[in-house]
């Protein structure tokens, strides 16, 4: 991860909050600037929608079972 101020290519996870969205609190040892971090769980809809295309063209039938 960059460090928004200086642009240092290596950052420190000095802590971490897990939930539904996980929280990284991060430190340049460059610059000593601390900032956040958000990873937020995000559905891939890729899938769901390459099975519909397979079945709508023949090639699997009930979700993959044929």
């Amino acid at each position: 991860m960059f460090c928004p101020r200086c642009g240092n290519e290596k950052t420190k996870v000095y802590a971490t909050r897990k939930g539904l969205i996980n929280e990284r609190f991060r430190e340049c040892p460059k610059c000593k600037y601390r900032f956040i971090t958000k990873e937020v769980i995000k559905e891939d809809k890729l899938p769901f929608e390459y099975v519909e295309y397979l079945e709508e063209i023949g090639e699997i039938e009930n979700g993959g079972k044929k």
